[in-house]
């Protein structure tokens, strides 16, 4: 079960994949309503593509379209999972790709 997210927008900008081989586009999606327990809800303030992001773009990975772009961001923290214990509200965090 998640955590409700409060006073924070509905809506929100997200820069997307909507077809295959096509330029990404500029969409107004709506703002995740809950969070998982280990999640973030993280404002971004910059965010870059980069050259996984123009794989995205070509089809080279599944999972579904559309498919917001950027795994590359910084921003403040907004709202954390109720089992999150490193992060609180407020705090400036990166977005990268996991290692495993």
């Amino acid at each position: 079960m998640g955590t409700k997210v409060e006073g924070i927008p509905n809506e929100m900008q997200a820069f997307q994949v909507v077809e295959y081989h096509k330029p990404h586009q500029l969409n107004t999606v709506k703002t995740p309503q809950e969070i998982g327990e280990y999640d973030l809800l993280v404002k971004t303030a910059v965010a870059s593509l980069c050259h996984t992001d123009s794989m995205v773009q070509e089809g080279m990975f599944d999972g579904g379209l559309p498919r917001t772009g950027s795994h590359e961001g910084t921003g403040k923290v907004v709202q954390v999972g109720s089992k999150v214990k490193n992060f609180k509200a407020g705090d400036r965090v990166m977005s990268g790709i996991p290692k495993n």
